[in-house]
């Protein structure tokens, strides 16, 4: 929140009032169960890990120190000296926010000038200011706008500095012109280092800093955690274990609810390039969802993106740019495909072993092909929710000549909706196949049970969980790389091909439950075991009861 006092050599204004709450444990929120799409996501988003930086440096003692979750998100204990010389800003304006004591109102702005983290900050504006601190009544008591710009500047990012938190919305021509985006609030998902500003009773306003989001999900809304100067905090765990986040919904459209009465969200200043950089720390990727919530945090950051002349767009040449918008979500996810014509997608996903089986089994950044009037596989889009119902919500490029979301709709509705492809997932990365050789069985009468509720009884249910046995152990995460010309791999208790079997996803085929339903698809309800090798070789037998065939 602000109150004008006055421009100074950095163009900061005073920002004062509001009060916050400041944790004492040094965490890093981190959600783990992310289910923005139906797997995470959130997510949405949700976006997962902090790439390399985090891994090498921080994950191994993060996750030792992690605590058994209250809510949507756990509290990690971290080294805030690492965190503020991490050059990544979501992790500098975490630590800076949490080395911030309150003054006699709750504000969360008053600085300590013997903490170490802080006397890095200092040590930072002491450069740029030729050896003393630039508008020093503004750093101390920390204002909102002076926090925004101290973290870039700590974080080694050149972003301009405004006067008030307005401004930032405002004045746009320096943002823009260093790869900066601005999203109106409900237009768009916000990203991990994007700046949310809010208008409010007084004209300076008020600025945010977002350091992670818990994607809209099932149609509830999600969360947006943001740090900042100088405000108040909503976000506590329980009266022992504060966090230092403030925490608002917001909705599959990116509409956020704010939590101040006498304020409202204008929007959101975005930087695709950053925002990929620095990752999200608040999301781990255990649940396997990093890429795809990587495509769908692509898709919903162009959101609104119009074509100009004949069809010229952001992601190609002139010309029409449902496929170019749709691969170009992908690439942002290191997905390496690029093309312009429709029909494409589905001998890649023929190539790629990642054709759905009708409509079947859709997840949050596959892409969805509809019919038009130029064909069976005229337009294309990127599926980013996935409803309880089974109705889907996608983003679409060239819809009403722009970036569009669209839903949620039926896939066997009035759309036309003609196939799904997923991105090829390599095995054993984020978001793709989860091997691991070493994850524990299940036992045979738990196999046993999720076979029965698949749809197999009497001898079947018997034979289908002896092939289980031989084909994997009754390992759920077993893998087998084959050697035929596709290098085909198959997944799962059920050991469920991708390449012969690509509508079965390996969300699905590392599911046990989900794996042993498709296989009751596959054996015909459970009346021809031919297609797993154990069966024909003869290999179940030796796992059938009382030497049953």
């Amino acid at each position: 929140m602000s109150n004008s006092r006055g421009s100074s050599a950095l163009g900061l204004r005073s920002l004062g009032g509001g009060g916050g709450i400041l944790g004492s444990l040094g965490g890093v929120v981190t959600t783990l169960g992310l289910h923005m799409f139906a797997f995470l996501v959130g997510g949405i988003f949700l976006l997962g890990g902090i790439g390399g930086w985090w891994t090498a440096n921080m994950k191994t003692a993060y996750d030792s120190e992690m605590n058994p979750p209250a809510t949507s998100s756990d509290t990690l204990d971290g080294d805030l000296m690492q965190m503020i010389n991490s050059k990544n800003a979501v992790l500098v304006g975490v630590a800076i926010e949490r080395v911030l004591k309150e003054n006699s109102k709750g504000s969360l702005n008053v600085i300590d000038r013997s903490n170490p983290v802080m006397q890095v900050v200092i040590n930072k504006l002491k450069q740029q200011g030729g050896g003393s601190i630039p508008d020093e009544p503004d750093f101390d008591p920390m204002q909102c706008a002076y926090f925004i710009h101290t973290t870039f500047l700590v974080a080694g990012v050149d972003l301009p500095s405004q006067g008030t938190a307005h401004e930032y919305w405002t004045n746009r021509a320096p943002y823009e012109s260093r790869g900066w985006n601005y999203i109106p609030n409900g237009t768009g998902m916000p990203s991990p280092g994007d700046l949310v500003v809010l208008a409010g009773p007084n004209p300076a306003g008020h600025i945010a800093m977002v350091a992670g989001v818990d994607p809209p999900q099932g149609g509830k809304n999600g969360y947006v955690y943001m740090v900042q100067a100088n405000a108040p905090n909503n976000y506590t765990k329980n009266a022992a274990d504060h966090l230092t986040f403030m925490r608002w919904s917001i909705n599959s459209s990116g509409l956020m609810q704010s939590g101040w009465s006498s304020f409202t969200i204008e929007g959101f200043i975005h930087n695709q390039a950053l925002s990929q950089k620095w990752g999200d720390p608040f999301h781990a990727s255990s649940d396997g969802s990093d890429i795809r919530a990587k495509i769908v945090a692509a898709a919903r950051s162009r959101l609104g993106d119009k074509e100009w002349g004949n069809n010229c767009n952001h992601y190609g040449p002139c010309e029409e740019w449902c496929a170019l918008f749709a691969t170009w979500t992908w690439r942002q996810a290191s997905i390496d495909y690029s093309t312009a014509y429709v029909p494409d997608f589905m001998d890649y996903g023929r190539k790629h072993g990642t054709l759905h089986q009708g409509l079947s089994n859709p997840q949050p950044g596959d892409a969805i092909i509809f019919s038009t009037g130029e064909g069976p596989h005229g337009h294309v889009g990127i599926i980013v929710e996935v409803e309880p119902d089974g109705k889907v919500i996608s983003i679409e490029g060239n819809y009403s000549n722009k970036v569009s979301q669209v839903g949620p709709y039926s896939l066997h509705g009035g759309r036309d909706a003609t196939a799904i492809v997923s991105p090829d997932i390599p095995a054993g990365s984020p978001g793709g196949a989860k091997c691991d050789k070493n994850a524990p069985p299940l036992s045979d009468a738990q196999a046993r049970a999720l076979a029965a509720q698949a749809g197999f009884t009497g001898h079947s249910l018997l034979v289908v969980v002896a092939i289980a046995h031989a084909e994997s152990s009754l390992n759920p995460k077993a893998c087998l790389r084959n050697t035929d010309t596709h290098h085909t791999l198959d997944r799962g208790i059920m050991q469920i091909n991708n390449y012969w079997h690509s509508e079965v996803s390996d969300a699905c085929a590392f599911d046990p439950k989900c794996s042993f339903e498709q296989a009751y698809r596959i054996s015909s309800k459970g009346t021809s075991f031919h297609p797993w090798a154990t069966y024909t070789s003869g290999a179940y037998r030796k796992f059938m009861p009382n030497g049953e065939a």
